[in-house]
């Protein structure tokens, strides 16, 4: 076991020292073409276990790609400047994104603006980038749901009419069967409110016995699909050919009473 712990160990050491290397290309890649821009070439070539660091005159510094940004200008080449250092705030963080992202470059405009060292602006540029492209992706919250569309309240039952009950009713004596009768009883307590007549209860009797639906029985006689649908509730709670049959059989002896 001591064995493989030292091979683990040994793998874990040239792990780190690999991390070590590529972090160091890194930061020299960033600094690269700064440098280059001021005349200086980089190159960087491995040597007997170590990086050799070859910079090269190339001509003058290019001109800077654009305008330096609004505010406060960047200090005349030779100008005495305190560099800060310490913990970068908020406010830094994110000018240095926004003129990163314009393509200002590091030393020439940036680190100037900000007030420090084109090396630290260099670094916290990389870390920040790196951050950003760890963050998790804010999930889009899921639209509302849409507000279910409310429901109509059913049409009311048309009240009782005293004076139009009294007027059509029948002789419960006269009336040969019990179902009639229990028919009769149901007529006048429903009563006649408008736009209801004996008249219009027995067309819509007909026309649903004979199968049509509560639309066309509507339509022949002039009631409304909604009234309807009440009326035939209200006529006959409980449906059976024989309360139909007894139900008509009224209906028509009312209209008849009201032709007199």
């Amino acid at each position: 076991m001591g064995m493989l712990e030292d091979l683990i160990a040994m793998r874990e050491a040239d792990l780190r020292v690999a991390e070590a290397w590529m972090d160091l290309v890194n930061a020299l890649s960033d600094h690269a073409e700064a440098l280059e821009k001021d005349g200086v070439r980089l190159e960087v070539t491995p040597w007997k276990g170590k990086l050799a660091l070859d910079l090269r005159l190339i001509g003058p510094p290019k001109a800077l790609p654009g305008p330096v940004p609004d505010g406060d200008p960047a200090p005349e080449p030779g100008a005495e400047q305190e560099l800060k250092t310490g913990p970068w705030t908020e406010d830094e963080d994110r000018e240095l994104l926004a003129l990163d992202a314009r393509g200002h470059p590091v030393k020439a405009v940036i680190a100037p603006r900000l007030g420090r060292s084109w090396q630290a602006v260099g670094l916290r540029l990389k870390k920040l980038k790196e951050e950003q492209a760890e963050a998790p992706e804010v999930e889009p919250e899921p639209a509302p749901a849409p507000e279910p569309e409310p429901v109509p309240p059913p049409a009311p039952a048309p009240a009782p009419c005293s004076v139009a009950a009294g007027r059509y009713a029948l002789d419960l004596d006269a009336l040969p069967t019990a179902r009639e009768k229990a028919a009769e009883r149901r007529l006048r307590a429903i009563g006649y409110a408008k736009p209801f007549t004996p008249a219009s209860d027995l067309k819509l009797v007909q026309a649903l016995g004979a199968g049509k639906s509560i639309d066309a029985a509507s339509r022949s006689t002039g009631l409304s699909p909604a009234q309807a649908r009440g009326r035939w509730k209200a006529l006959l709670p409980e449906v059976t050919l024989e309360n139909q049959a007894a139900l008509a059989a009224v209906l028509n002896k009312r209209v008849e009473l009201a032709k007199q």
